[in-house]
């Protein structure tokens, strides 16, 4: 294997530092819900609340959105309902389709992940100063806007399809 030159050790590589800090990040939340009354709730779980619509979404618009497939979406919707996070409704608009929404719980589990993220947001910014922050999240917003680059199934992150 060839050593990495002085350049690459004085410079981690981008993908890992945000790997690092999005692990971070995730970890205070969690210890944050946890002591929140939310003791079941994992990090793959975010696949579903960060997606699902306030009106209900369909189980594949999830999986699309999370990037994941069906089968594994269908799995964290079913542990979820378990819990009493979610429900599976028949959509008013279509009967042959059902909706993934939020019970009360979920609602109040969303809520409360919202402001555990805030504050987290609030102590990172002042580690670092409000300028980096505005500074980064731009930097990310540009980034992950409008991604065409495809995902691991073939489309773009944006929902088009992919070459």
């Amino acid at each position: 294997m060839a050593n990495p030159d002085s350049s690459q050790v004085a410079r981690p590589r981008l993908a890992r530092l945000l790997w690092r800090a999005a692990r971070l990040v995730e970890a205070e939340i969690q210890t944050r819900l946890r002591s929140s009354g939310y003791p079941d709730i994992r990090p793959a779980h975010a696949a579903v609340f960060a997606f699902i619509d306030a009106e209900g979404t369909r189980p594949v618009d999830l999986a699309r959105r999370a990037d994941m497939t069906k089968q594994s979406m269908g799995e964290l919707i079913e542990d979820l309902e378990k819990k009493g996070y979610v429900r599976r409704v028949v959509s008013p608009e279509d009967k042959r389709h059902r909706l993934v929404v939020l019970s009360d719980r979920g609602r109040q589990h969303v809520a409360d992940a919202e402001a555990a993220q805030m504050e987290i947001e609030g102590l990172l910014e002042r580690r670092v100063g409000a300028q980096a922050m505005r500074s980064l999240r731009s930097a990310l917003r540009t980034l992950v806007s409008d991604d065409p680059t495809p995902t691991r199934r073939g489309r773009s992150r944006n929902g088009a399809a992919g070459d």
